[in-house]
């Protein structure tokens, strides 16, 4: 799937800032470095089933991506979008105020 992404990528001649997915059971982030661009994908699926298990994430390296953060149970993504940044933080429910998960893109 990688290879069909970066091939509209390519033909399109820009490459997103971050990538956005949703999924029924869990949360999950990688990171994946084309060229000198660090470009978040975020599994956002807490709000669904929550029974699927996920692999405890620990920044391994396979290819050009890592596997940064994964969580099981119910939770949201709040994005906050700026004219130089972008931010995404994940809360898990029934936790405290703090996010369990955040990422800043730098767009400029």
């Amino acid at each position: 799937m990688l290879a069909d992404f970066d091939d509209a990528c390519n033909q399109g001649g820009v490459f997103p800032d971050m990538v956005f997915s949703g999924h029924a059971h869990n949360y999950q982030r990688h990171t994946r470095t084309v060229g000198s661009q660090s470009i978040p994908y975020i599994v956002a699926g807490c709000g669904g089933h929550n029974d699927s298990s996920v692999q405890a994430a620990d920044g391994l390296q396979t290819g050009d991506h890592s596997f940064d953060k994964s969580f099981k149970g119910f939770g949201y993504l709040s994005v906050t979008a700026a004219p130089t940044t972008l931010q995404v933080d994940f809360y898990s429910l029934g936790a405290t105020d703090a996010p369990f998960d955040s990422v800043t893109v730098n767009l400029s």
